[in-house]
């Protein structure tokens, strides 16, 4: 685990995976982890989903990605629940 930076393995935000939705540049860099060689891959032999409602959904779970925000829960303050949040990954299909 030392190979990782600290922020991939300390956080509360669980990880959501969408695959195969959106046109292929939106989808996430694969980060060259040497662990991740031997991880499994997902395989589907359907096409990706590109049309506009795709797209669209596409923008809506990339605007809700709290990847930059899930350290930063505890400073937000205020009274009331916080809404879940997640980090979220468009990838591709193999």
């Amino acid at each position: 685990m030392d190979v990782y930076p600290q922020e991939l393995i300390t956080h509360e935000a669980p990880l959501v995976v969408v695959s195969g939705l959106g046109a292929q540049e939106r989808h996430s860099e694969i980060p060259p982890y040497p662990l991740l060689n031997n991880g499994f891959h997902v395989s589907c032999d359907l096409p990706p989903v590109t049309d506009d409602t795709a797209e669209r959904l596409a923008d809506y779970f990339q605007k809700s990605d709290s990847t930059a925000l899930w350290g930063r829960r505890g400073e937000r303050g205020g009274k009331g629940s916080q809404p879940p949040v997640f980090r979220i990954r468009l990838v591709g299909r193999v």
